[in-house]
Order: C-alpha cells, then structure tokens, then sequence
C-alpha cells in the first residue's frame, strides 16, 4: 500500500528491484503487511511538487500505447464517434478546497500526519484483525480539529500544460477532446492560471478545434470563467454537487461561497 503520493515510491521501487541486497521495505511512502499479518508504516512519501509534476509531464510517452487498439476499445464505450478520439490528462495534484468527504485531501492528510486518530500516531503496526478497528476508524472520522491538511496544489503551468496537450495529439492525431480529470480545474483560486492556458491555447494552431472536458464546483463558475471555458473549447463540465439540501452541504463542509441571502443549497 501506497501512504501519500505515489510517484517516487514507485520510482524507488523499480530502480531498488534492479538493486540486489536493497531493503525496498524502507522505500518512504510504501506500507508493508508483515507475514504475521501486521502492517507496518515507515514514513509517509515526499509531496509532489510544481517542479515535479512539470518533469513527469515531459516523460509522459502519449505513443507508448497503441492508439488504434486504445480507440478500437473506445468505441464499446461510446456512441458518437466525435468521442472516441479522447486523451486524459492530469495537471493538477489535488483540489484546493476542504470539504471532509474529499478522499484526496483526506488521504494526503492522513498519510502527513495531520489528521491520525492518537491510536495511529502512537503505534507503528497495526494488527490486521484489530478487534478495536471499527473505533479507530470512527476516531479517525470523529476528528474534527484538523478536519483536512491545508497541503498546497501542486499544478503545471500553462506553458507546460499546452506542451503536454500539443504532444499527446502529436501522437495520436485523430483526438479530438481532451479530458481534463482535475478534481477542480476551473477553480477560482487558480484563476489567472486558467487565463493564461487560454490565451496560450488561443495562439496554437495545431489545438484549434480541440474540444476540453472538465470539472469543477458550481461556486468557481462565473461569466468571466464561462467565456474563457468556450474560448478555449470547453464542451463540458462536469460540477460536483454532492447535495442540494443545507444539511447535507453543511456535513459535507462544503462551504459553497454565498451572497448575504443565500445558503449553500440556494447557490
């Protein structure tokens, strides 16, 4: 089991199978189950950075995969044809926001110690058949005082996320939309980010006629956003809505930013 980023555990993983008489059960980031059936956590992996997502994108081989046997599979999938020339992509490490449910902001939480109940912060194996599991992990939802780490996003500038899109469709040159999997791609805090992607994207010929998919959060959506959306090719965007009741949104912490009158529900 992975505990935080993935990247560099798995990178030290293969290179340390290449090293004979290396102990990969000190691999930071990486949780062993012991064969008498205990887990045992070593460290938590180092956070990705700005500088090491730009690195990972520029390794990223779009023609390492066979792009027709990846599309003949596509067209099980999809009904029009228009979107089975698709590529995903990643640019972000995770939303900025805090809302509790979130399992990317929960998970780098836990694995950085921010947010383990005293049980896990104060043993480092924990028995798999623990008869007090389901009190640990109602503890661990119990814990309200650091509800969510405030890690920051990690993300690709807008100069290397055209780069990483020109060279996907170098490579597969029947694409015709690329599916942004962000959790909040439009996010208001990256709003200048998302202008410049734009205005780049703008000036590309060979992204002309592209069309984007994304995702975000109904309060990061403004006139100004909608119209950079369609300047770019946004043909879609998917928004997380979780609960149209107050009482959910409130348990949810979804906090949706709202004017004087107005709940979270209203918004």
């Amino acid at each position: 089991v992975c505990l935080g980023y993935g990247e560099y555990p798995a990178l030290n993983l293969i290179y340390q199978d290449n090293q004979p008489g290396q102990d990969q059960q000190r691999i930071p980031g990486l949780l062993y189950r012991k064969e008498q059936g205990q887990f045992d956590i070593t460290s938590s992996a180092d956070s990705v950075t700005d500088k090491d997502l730009t690195v990972f994108s520029t390794t990223y081989r779009p023609d390492f995969i066979s792009p027709d046997k990846y599309y003949e599979d596509n067209r099980r999938h999809y009904a029009t044809e228009n979107n089975i020339g698709t590529v995903r992509i990643f640019t972000q490490t995770h939303c900025p926001h805090t809302c509790n449910f979130c399992s990317s902001r929960n998970f780098l939480a836990f694995a950085e110690n921010k947010r383990r109940p005293s049980q896990l912060r104060n043993a480092r194996e924990i028995p798999v058949e623990d008869k007090n599991r389901s009190e640990f992990i109602r503890a661990y939802v119990r814990d309200r005082t650091l509800s969510c780490a405030r890690q920051a996003t990690s993300q690709l500038t807008p100069r290397s996320f055209v780069n990483l899109i020109s060279r996907a469709i170098k490579n597969y040159p029947t694409i015709k939309v690329v599916f942004i999997n962000d959790d909040n791609f439009l996010s208001r805090h990256v709003k200048r980010r998302f202008a410049e992607i734009v205005s780049i994207i703008k000036s590309t010929p060979e992204l002309q006629g592209v069309e984007f998919i994304c995702s975000t959060r109904v309060d990061d959506v403004d006139e100004e956003t909608i119209t950079l959306a369609k300047e770019m090719g946004v043909k879609e965007i998917n928004f997380g809505v979780e609960s149209f009741s107050e009482q959910g949104l409130d348990s949810l912490s979804k906090r949706v930013r709202r004017a004087k009158q107005e709940t979270s529900a209203d918004v």
